[in-house]
């Protein structure tokens, strides 16, 4: 008899998440913990806090503060909710922070977990930096909200999140111009070998003092085979 397959990964909008939150909360108080757990989140749980079309799978944590005891919560909250990733609420996106200044609007107040987001700017910076197609939609919403009208406003804000970076324009919002074909390589490319070629020498007059005896010199050419 086959298994049953898992479910799949359950989406929510923004009142599922704040009840989510609202349950970890609640663990939290329950199991003790002494003071309040202060988080900051970005990625598609801030979008979906702007609007109610907008769902997401996770809550990316960029800040620290996910202890064993709030990831403990989370994955009971997880088993609690068919579908439910056990992850739900992590701090993987750690790795992708920006060197943007954050502008914190709070998203949820519990007695032991708060919970605010970073700020529209930073948010579109991780954006426009992860260069996925699945983020123009978010990136159009973020640019309207924060009344960016140029291309150039875009590339500042991207080398003020990673100096030096160098935006691919994978994303619609940063893509203008048609990008230039590439002329494609023949199929098998001639290999270049090494070939040596024997040079005489010209010999002195014998008897004379710069007399040698007659000898070859290799030099070295490049010949395509």
């Amino acid at each position: 008899m086959a298994s049953a397959e898992p479910d799949p990964p359950t989406a929510f909008d923004a009142a599922q998440m704040l009840g989510f939150l609202a349950e970890v909360d609640e663990l939290l108080v329950k199991a003790g913990t002494p003071h309040a757990l202060h988080l900051y989140v970005a990625g598609g749980a801030v979008i979906a806090a702007k609007t109610d079309s907008r769902l997401t799978g996770d809550v990316d944590v960029v800040s620290e503060g996910m202890t064993p005891q709030l990831r403990a919560a989370v994955e009971e909250v997880s088993r609690r909710h068919r579908g439910l990733r056990s992850d739900w609420l992590n701090d993987g996106a750690k790795l992708k922070r920006v060197n943007v200044p954050v502008e914190p609007e709070r998203i949820f107040t519990g007695r032991r977990l708060i919970v605010d987001s970073v700020g529209d700017r930073y948010v579109l910076a991780m954006k426009l930096l992860s260069h996925r197609h699945v983020d123009e939609a978010d990136c159009e919403m973020l640019i309207r909200s924060l009344g960016i009208t140029s291309r150039a406003e875009l590339l500042d804000l991207i080398e003020q999140a990673q100096p030096r970076a160098r935006p691919k324009p994978r994303c619609g919002v940063l893509r203008r111009r048609p990008a230039r074909q590439r002329v494609p390589l023949p199929a098998r490319i001639p290999p270049i070998r090494w070939r040596p070629v024997l040079v005489d020498e010209p010999t002195a007059p014998r008897g004379s003092a710069s007399h040698r005896p007659p000898r070859n010199r290799e030099s070295e050419a490049l010949e395509c085979i």
